[in-house]
């Protein structure tokens, strides 16, 4: 298989992912659509050093993570009309479903930022409870702790 048939297979793959780990957190269709098509730039661009990372779609998310910090920041100041607003909102529970908005609007309700922030690391950027503690300098035990306090802020939302 050539380099641009395995990257068309990882980005069927995994494009949907990734757009809807950026829908999740930005809340707006057309920018995690952006994000999306951004990230699979870069990881085009990097396709050999994206092939050989021991989590090639993790890469993927932390390279979304820190493309939606940017876009952020480039688009803060950007209003949206109430047009826009409500075709995104009804876009997303078409797409989506419900299920998925109703746990975002739940984490933003009980979780601070730095929890939301480990669940869609571990969650939606597949990175292992070792893999976060190395980075987040933290043992795993007291990750596992983090982790467990969040799972009784949560218990009961979804079931």
């Amino acid at each position: 298989m050539n380099t641009i048939q395995e990257f068309h297979e990882f980005y069927n793959d995994i494009f949907n992912k990734v757009y809807r780990y950026a829908y999740v957190i930005m809340k707006r269709e057309a920018a995690a659509e952006d994000v999306a098509q951004e990230t699979f730039f870069i990881a085009y661009e990097k396709w050999e050093e994206v092939k050989e990372h021991p989590n090639p779609e993790g890469w993927l998310y932390k390279t979304a993570y820190n493309i939606i910090t940017n876009y952020d920041r480039r688009f803060e100041n950007h209003a949206m009309s109430l047009e826009e607003l409500e075709t995104e909102f009804v876009n997303a529970h078409a797409w989506e479903g419900f299920r998925e908005v109703d746990m975002r609007l739940t984490m933003d309700r009980l979780l601070d930022e730095d929890e939301q922030k480990l669940i869609m690391m571990h969650y939606y950027g597949g990175y292992s409870i070792a893999e976060i503690a190395n980075y987040m300098d933290v043992t795993e035990g007291t990750l596992r702790v983090r982790f467990c306090r969040i799972r009784k802020k949560m218990k009961g939302q979804f079931e």
